[in-house]
């Protein structure tokens, strides 16, 4: 089966030219992820939380790595996501800070 990829915005404090991020979706949260999904993906050497903004079939990133785990029960209305991206917009921010801003301090383990 073809793989499926998710793009991300990490909630993290980065520069504005940092948008999103693609990973792989296993196949294990196929069922259970959206836009909006909260998602707990690798970011440099730690996992972060992140929003997802779309699934897709295709990708140009290499050596792409999967995401980790998934809030189930949960999506960020779509009002929320509206409101990160005008944060980023007239705010001056990037989206990934925009998106930390948003979430709430979310534990590691469930």
């Amino acid at each position: 089966m073809k793989n499926l990829y998710v793009e991300i915005i990490p909630a993290l404090r980065l520069p504005k030219q940092f948008i999103s991020f693609d990973y792989i979706l296993p196949d294990e949260f196929k069922n259970n992820i959206r836009a909006g999904s909260i998602v707990f993906v690798p970011f440099s050497k730690k996992t972060t939380a992140g929003i997802v903004l779309k699934i897709k079939e295709n990708t140009k990133i290499k050596n792409i790595k999967p995401i980790k785990d998934i809030i189930n029960n949960f999506v960020l209305p779509e009002d929320i996501i509206k409101i990160i991206f005008w944060m980023k917009d007239n705010l001056d921010i990037s989206l990934p800070l925009a998106a930390k801003t948003v979430l709430p301090d979310i534990p590691k383990k469930l």
